[in-house]
Protein backbone atom coordinates (compact mmCIF):
# COMPACT_ATOMS: atom_id res chain seq x y z
CA UNK A 1 0.00 0.00 0.00
CA UNK A 2 1.02 3.31 -0.86
CA UNK A 3 2.04 6.05 1.91
CA UNK A 4 -0.66 8.92 2.42
CA UNK A 5 0.20 12.12 -0.71
CA UNK A 6 1.07 14.97 1.22
CA UNK A 7 1.31 17.77 -0.91
CA UNK A 8 3.33 19.81 1.48
CA UNK A 9 6.64 17.13 0.86
CA UNK A 10 5.98 17.53 -3.04
CA UNK A 11 7.34 21.05 -3.40
CA UNK A 12 9.08 21.78 -7.08
CA UNK A 13 12.37 22.10 -7.21
CA UNK A 14 13.57 25.36 -7.80
CA UNK A 15 14.49 26.80 -11.32
CA UNK A 16 18.08 26.57 -11.88
CA UNK A 17 20.09 29.81 -11.42
CA UNK A 18 21.06 31.86 -14.60
CA UNK A 19 24.92 30.96 -14.58
CA UNK A 20 27.95 30.99 -16.99
CA UNK A 21 31.17 29.38 -16.23
CA UNK A 22 34.68 30.72 -16.99
CA UNK A 23 37.84 29.13 -17.25
CA UNK A 24 41.33 30.28 -16.37
CA UNK A 25 41.96 30.40 -20.24
CA UNK A 26 39.16 32.81 -20.28
CA UNK A 27 36.99 30.47 -22.36
CA UNK A 28 32.87 31.49 -20.80
CA UNK A 29 30.67 28.78 -21.50
CA UNK A 30 26.88 30.02 -21.52
CA UNK A 31 24.73 27.54 -19.46
CA UNK A 32 21.33 27.76 -20.93
CA UNK A 33 19.22 29.20 -18.13
CA UNK A 34 21.33 32.45 -18.94
CA UNK A 35 21.08 31.95 -21.59
CA UNK A 36 16.92 31.83 -21.75
CA UNK A 37 16.85 34.84 -19.32
CA UNK A 38 19.01 37.17 -21.38
CA UNK A 39 17.79 35.98 -24.93
CA UNK A 40 21.67 35.38 -25.81
CA UNK A 41 22.19 34.92 -29.67
CA UNK A 42 24.88 33.47 -31.84
CA UNK A 43 26.88 36.37 -32.39
CA UNK A 44 25.85 38.98 -29.78
CA UNK A 45 28.55 40.96 -28.64
CA UNK A 46 29.70 39.85 -24.97
CA UNK A 47 32.63 40.41 -22.71
CA UNK A 48 33.26 39.67 -19.22
CA UNK A 49 34.37 42.31 -16.53
CA UNK A 50 36.09 41.14 -13.58
CA UNK A 51 35.40 43.10 -9.77
CA UNK A 52 37.44 46.22 -9.15
CA UNK A 53 37.99 46.56 -5.13
CA UNK A 54 39.84 49.83 -5.81
CA UNK A 55 36.47 51.26 -6.72
CA UNK A 56 34.47 49.24 -4.22
CA UNK A 57 33.12 46.80 -7.31
CA UNK A 58 32.94 43.40 -5.79
CA UNK A 59 30.72 42.04 -8.86
CA UNK A 60 32.11 40.73 -11.96
CA UNK A 61 30.12 42.05 -15.04
CA UNK A 62 28.64 40.80 -18.13
CA UNK A 63 28.87 43.03 -20.40
CA UNK A 64 26.38 42.63 -23.33
CA UNK A 65 26.40 45.95 -24.95
CA UNK A 66 27.44 46.73 -28.22
CA UNK A 67 30.50 47.85 -27.31
CA UNK A 68 31.91 44.59 -26.29
CA UNK A 69 35.15 43.21 -27.72
CA UNK A 70 33.97 39.48 -28.14
CA UNK A 71 31.22 37.21 -29.47
CA UNK A 72 29.09 34.56 -28.41
CA UNK A 73 29.44 31.89 -30.67
CA UNK A 74 27.86 28.15 -30.85
CA UNK A 75 30.01 25.32 -29.44
CA UNK A 76 29.37 21.50 -30.75
CA UNK A 77 26.19 22.51 -31.94
CA UNK A 78 24.84 22.34 -27.82
CA UNK A 79 26.43 25.06 -26.02
CA UNK A 80 27.21 28.74 -26.57
CA UNK A 81 30.43 30.21 -25.44
CA UNK A 82 33.04 33.32 -25.80
CA UNK A 83 36.80 32.66 -25.94
CA UNK A 84 39.40 35.56 -25.58
CA UNK A 85 38.14 36.94 -22.40
CA UNK A 86 41.41 38.73 -20.56
CA UNK A 87 41.61 38.28 -17.24
CA UNK A 88 44.03 39.75 -14.77
CA UNK A 89 47.03 36.48 -14.47
CA UNK A 90 45.96 34.67 -11.35
CA UNK A 91 42.55 35.57 -10.47
CA UNK A 92 40.65 32.54 -12.11
CA UNK A 93 42.83 29.35 -11.04
CA UNK A 94 39.88 26.91 -11.54
CA UNK A 95 36.78 27.05 -13.42
CA UNK A 96 34.55 29.55 -12.05
CA UNK A 97 30.60 29.34 -11.92
CA UNK A 98 28.78 32.90 -11.87
CA UNK A 99 25.30 33.40 -11.40
CA UNK A 100 22.98 36.44 -12.19
CA UNK A 101 22.38 38.87 -9.95
CA UNK A 102 19.90 40.72 -11.31
CA UNK A 103 18.25 40.86 -14.62
CA UNK A 104 17.40 44.32 -14.55
CA UNK A 105 20.83 45.71 -14.35
CA UNK A 106 21.45 49.61 -13.49
CA UNK A 107 23.40 50.31 -16.90
CA UNK A 108 21.71 48.39 -19.31
CA UNK A 109 23.41 45.79 -21.09
CA UNK A 110 25.70 45.78 -18.05
CA UNK A 111 24.81 42.82 -16.03
CA UNK A 112 26.51 42.05 -12.57
CA UNK A 113 27.46 38.44 -11.70
CA UNK A 114 28.41 37.26 -8.24
CA UNK A 115 30.64 34.32 -8.24
CA UNK A 116 29.00 30.74 -6.67
CA UNK A 117 31.15 30.81 -3.28
CA UNK A 118 29.74 33.84 -2.19
CA UNK A 119 26.30 33.07 -2.43
CA UNK A 120 27.05 29.35 0.02
CA UNK A 121 28.22 31.34 2.63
Amino acid sequence: MLPTYNPIQHVPPTPPMPTLTVTPKGVLYLHTSLREKLGLRDGMPINLVPPNPNIDDYYWHLDLRSTAKHRIVWYDNTRMRARGIQLPPGLVTQPLTLHLYTATPEHPGYYPMLAAHALAT
